[in-house]
């Protein structure tokens, strides 16, 4: 049996593909690593009556494959057109489970109908989860747009992006930012394994990690109590100004953007059973949300 890295260098040959860096071109040759992505996706199936997969960069299709084995319909986004010409040949004999098209993901949620229309189309408006490999270079912009869609967001995400990206946003090691701050209020999220560089074609210069984002709307209802009309990017300019600078004590950095008394910051820190001298990275999304109210609302 020909391996996945034989079969990656023969369809490169037969599409006349070169791997470029621009576009995140790593494909993944490790079969092992292409089933433990399954088994996750197979947890998925026991969640939802319909299980239907939006897969961002079907790239040579071996993933979707695995995916038509499981899912009811499958939508890929591929943005190289002569990926896209490949992944067609697998529309083709996919008995109508399978929908691929030419774009960037990036303009999925920009309401571009002739992707975001068909998608929702397709999967006649119900519920739909991602799995993906994402490039590096477009992570934390398109895991935004995936989690800030009000309208047709997905239920849950399966990714594999980068080691030090998926730590952060999983806040390992209490490496906290505004990414992790912003995905933990969406989702609960979870590092699944990690996958080793070596398991590319071309390899990388950085290992990878797959990751679990489940939808979770607790945080959202919390901050619609305080106020039924607030926009949650409200929330996150707040937290955006908790970050301003990591080093310095979070009043710092909330005194200096909202022009409240360093004292009346502290004073709220410590109603909230914060130490005064906390930092940023080290608040939680309930401490986030109260201490805002609080700034916000009770000052």
């Amino acid at each position: 049996m020909i391996n996945l890295l034989q079969q990656t260098r023969d369809l490169c040959k037969l599409y006349n593909i070169v791997p470029t860096k621009a576009l995140g071109q790593n494909f993944l040759i490790d079969e092992n690593v292409l089933n433990d992505i399954m088994l996750e996706v197979k947890k998925e199936r026991q969640k939802y009556k319909k299980l239907n997969i939006l897969e961002i960069g079907g790239g040579l299709g071996f993933l979707t494959n695995k995916l038509l084995d499981v899912a009811d319909k499958v939508f890929v986004v591929e943005k190289d057109e002569n990926l896209f010409k490949g992944l067609k040949r697998i529309e083709k004999v996919s008995n109508n489970k399978l929908i691929v098209e030419l774009g960037d993901a990036l303009d999925l949620f920009n309401r571009d109908e002739r992707i975001y229309g068909k998608l929702r189309s397709f999967f006649n408006g119900e519920d739909y989860i991602v799995v993906a490999n994402i490039p590096y270079n477009i992570t934390s912009i398109l895991i935004r747009k995936f989690l800030s869609e009000k309208e047709y967001y997905p239920k849950d995400l399966i990714l594999m992006i980068q080691k030090e990206v998926g730590d952060r946003v999983c806040g390992k090691n209490n490496d906290n930012s505004v990414f992790t701050v912003v995905t933990k209020f969406y989702c609960d999220t979870n590092i699944l394994f990690y996958v080793n560089r070596k398991s590319f074609y071309p390899s990388p210069e950085v290992d990878s990690v797959v990751i679990s984002l489940m939808r979770n709307d607790k945080y959202i209802n919390d901050i619609k109590k305080i106020d039924k009309n607030i926009d949650p990017e409200d929330f996150f300019k707040f937290v955006n100004a908790g970050f301003l600078n990591r080093r310095k004590m979070l009043y710092h950095n909330i005194a200096a953007v909202y022009r409240v008394g360093k004292d009346k910051i502290k004073e709220i820190l410590i109603k909230d059973n914060l130490n005064e001298k906390i930092r940023a990275q080290d608040l939680s999304v309930s401490d986030w949300i109260s201490l805002w109210y609080n700034i916000k609302y009770e000052k």
